[in-house]
């Protein structure tokens, strides 16, 4: 298994390749730069981003990772060095936490390493390198589980530590979903735990559960740094109101992706360049690529699986039931469970993508493999059986469809693929396919022989030879999962942009071609982050993982609602936020030349307004058609206006008295600002930054209301003089949080040292 670690990410260890696939490359490679340099201009953990859409929570984002220990590592080692061990760490920590977890359910050694090798190096977690907070999530959920049977046995001060320590890091993850998931899984575990007991044990068991659920107040606890700011983000968040339940199914599981569990390619290929190899794009009409790649386990485990439900003791079907629980939410929209589940949790609306559940499938599927190799190990004839007629029929079904392809004539393929609705891949499809059965096959056979092997030559030969196939099934498979590159080929600013970064102002952009998700040219764009991690912020960015504050999304969906009645008005919206610089797409005319690299255009736009400046008229609306009509009929003159919602402008003159503000000090989370306001009224002070209940605001040291203007930014009365403006970044939430995790600790320290002189006193 060491050998299949280091193959499989040799580019990483051998090379210093970077890995770089999907949203890594657009969302968490740009989201660990700014983790950096924002802690460094802070002086401590960064609470707010100043420069994604206007400015943005940062520590509050789990996305953001600001205190899972895995993030601190950018602060005491090179920058690559730690970008690649958050994702490498998590794989290894899910093979020993799986190993564990085997051998408290009292497998073999062979056995834990079988479930451990698939777990942490088969399609699931692979395809999770590319989806970070799903996997470190999910990656301490074995030795989890371990340390929660341990306690449910009677364990001691140290299993009540580790579980409370893998509970903060699961929810130190940050993945919702992926939490619902490990939930699941561990209230599979102690069941399966309880009723695998005799029944006069039963009751002392299920009382032992309540240490469990004691440590896992303590793991919580201890992650409140991380949940207590997520939670109020949410709440303000464009989550709050939940999400569409057409948005939130738009991936889900296919079905037939249950066949991936024996057949790696059943829906086709995935990863970098496999574009028309995907021959189930179809089953994901908006998306045409799924979120996991690969759950794929290996065959071998699959046909152990199945193996282990040849005896179906009580503890194996509550296994068995947590898989095909999680499978049938994991099929999301093609099945009714996650919409009941939607109507009776109303706080499941706020979640997003079904399939992430499969988590559960995969595990409960590698649980049952290692039970149902020891079956085979001691002599089981009947689990014997059955994983050969597993391995035969994938065997035989492999072969046959390998050769039917191969034979078929081209027409008929191109039938059969249009039936699939993905055309295009029938040239993929006719070569791909009999090369995946023939590889399927020779795997089948190779097993077949392991098991004679197993029977004859008993566990250690056998499971040394199953074992060796299972690297070589798990490399295979998983190779396109984890590209990695040289990092030059990764992080360089996109060139375009490279005068932006470094402008001695600091110039706003706006990414329309972001916003042209059927132009190819996206692909050669940068999204609002990878932006903002070169130092440039930005205007109405995509807002890719949902987390944006509520008035921000609505602003920019406003943005293009106003753009659709009149698209005169984009311009000065535009330059009332500050935006400098717009990037579009290509004129028709270059995405048609062939000759030419369809690359966007980077304009610069004339005069924007600065970060502060002094609004010279209030106008009020009310509503999202308010603001529409109200910008439609401004015109060039919203450029210096301040748009204020409902009874707020009432407060306020039509015609603040005109001022000078200058800034005098900025760092992300402190803006001062000194203001000369010529009267004879109260001067408005707009600021160009995103509106949040978290600024406080002052002037000449006096609390002062900061107002909501143009949907989302900010602004503060002034009186007439000289005056001090202060406004100043307190997320209280982050703070209670390190409060409750800082008080958890000490009293995780004082257990582990309580256990330390209980045992020097014996």
């Amino acid at each position: 298994m060491l050998l299949l670690f280091v193959a499989l990410f040799r580019g990483v260890l051998l090379r210093g390749d970077t890995l770089y696939e999907r949203d890594l490359e657009m969302l968490h490679r740009p989201l660990r730069t700014l983790l950096v340099h924002l802690w460094r201009s802070t002086g401590g953990p960064p609470l707010w981003n100043p420069l994604l859409d206007m400015g943005q929570p940062f520590a509050a984002n789990p996305q953001a990772a600001v205190f899972h220990p895995l993030s601190w590592l950018f602060l005491v080692l090179p920058w690559g060095t730690a970008f690649e061990l958050q994702l490498l760490l998590p794989l290894v920590a899910a093979f020993a936490g799986m190993v564990a977890l085997v051998r408290v359910l009292r497998g073999s050694r062979t056995a834990a390493v079988l479930a451990a090798g698939s777990w942490a190096f088969g399609g699931l977690l692979l395809s999770l390198t590319n989806l970070l907070p799903m996997l470190l999530t999910i990656a301490p959920v074995p030795a989890l589980l371990a340390f929660a049977l341990r306690l449910a046995r009677g364990g001691g001060r140290r299993d009540v530590l580790g579980f409370a320590v893998c509970a903060a890091l699961a929810c130190a993850g940050g993945e919702p979903v992926t939490l619902a998931a490990a939930a699941l899984l561990l209230a599979a575990a102690l069941v399966a735990e309880i009723v695998s007991l005799a029944p006069h044990r039963r009751p002392a068991a299920a009382r032992a559960v309540l240490r469990v659920a004691g440590a896992g107040v303590l793991g919580v606890a201890m992650a409140a740094a991380v949940i207590l700011p997520s939670l109020a983000l949410a709440a303000r968040s464009v989550r709050a109101a939940g999400l569409p339940l057409e948005r939130s199914e738009i991936w889900s599981l296919p079905p037939l992706r249950l066949f991936e569990l024996v057949l790696p390619h059943v829906m086709g290929h995935t990863g970098e360049g496999a574009g028309a190899a995907y021959w189930g794009a179809a089953a994901y009409p908006l998306k045409r690529f799924p979120l996991i790649y690969s759950i794929y386990p290996g065959l071998l485990i699959a046909a152990l699986a199945v193996a282990a439900l040849a005896r179906p003791r009580p503890a194996r079907l509550v296994w068995a039931g947590a898989g095909a629980l999680g499978y049938l939410l994991a099929v999301g929209g093609h099945a009714p469970l996650w919409t009941i589940l939607r109507h009776a949790a109303p706080v499941s609306a706020a979640l997003r993508y079904p399939e992430k559940l499969a988590v559960v499938t995969c595990f409960a599927v590698t649980v049952l493999a290692a039970l149902g190799f020891d079956d085979i190990a001691s002599g089981g004839r009947r689990a014997r059986r059955v994983a050969g007629a597993v391995l035969a029929g994938a065997a035989a079904l492999a072969a046959a469809g390998g050769l039917l392809t191969a034979a078929a004539p081209p027409a008929a393929l191109a039938g059969l693929v249009a039936r699939l609705g993905t055309p295009a891949a029938t040239t993929a499809f006719a070569a791909l396919v009999p090369r995946d059965c023939a590889v399927a096959a020779a795997l089948a056979a190779a097993y077949l022989l392991g098991l004679g092997a197993l029977v004859r030559h008993g566990g250690v030969r056998g499971g040394a030879w199953l074992a060796a196939v299972l690297a070589l099934d798990l490399f295979v498979a998983g190779k396109g999962l984890v590209p990695s590159r040289p990092p030059g080929a990764v992080d360089p600013a996109f060139p375009l942009l490279r005068p932006l970064a470094r402008a001695s102002e600091p110039v706003r952009l706006f990414d329309l071609a972001e916003w042209q998700p059927a132009d190819p040219v996206i692909a050669a764009a940068p999204s609002g982050l990878q932006a903002a991690s070169w130092g440039v912020g930005s205007a109405f960015a995509t807002d890719t993982d949902l987390s944006e504050l509520a008035w921000s999304g609505r602003a920019t969906r406003l943005f293009w609602r106003a753009a659709a009645a009149d698209s005169r008005v984009m311009t000065p919206i535009l330059l009332r936020r500050g935006v400098g610089a717009v990037l579009t797409r290509p004129t028709a005319a270059g995405r048609d030349d062939p000759s030419r690299r369809a690359v966007p255009t980077l304009v610069r736009l004339q005069d924007p307004m600065p970060e502060v400046f002094c609004a010279d008229r209030v106008v009020r609306f009310d509503g999202d058609e308010g603001w529409v009509a109200a910008v439609v009929a401004l015109g060039d003159r919203q450029r210096t206006a301040a748009l204020i919602e409902g009874p707020d402008a009432l407060a306020l003159p039509a015609h603040p008295g005109p001022c000078r503000a200058d800034i005098v000090a900025r760092d992300p989370v402190r803006l001062a600002i000194d203001v000369l306001a010529g009267g004879p009224g109260d001067s408005l002070v707009a600021v160009n930054q995103t509106w949040d209940d978290r600024w406080l605001a002052s002037v000449d040291g006096a609390p002062a209301r900061l107002l909501r203007t143009d949907i989302s930014l900010s602004a503060v009365a002034v009186p007439p003089g000289t005056h001090r403006v202060e406004l100043v970044y307190r997320d209280r939430t982050v703070a209670r949080g390190l409060v409750v995790s800082g008080a958890a600790f000490l009293v995780a320290l004082a257990v582990a040292g309580g256990g330390v002189l209980r045992r020097r006193r014996v």
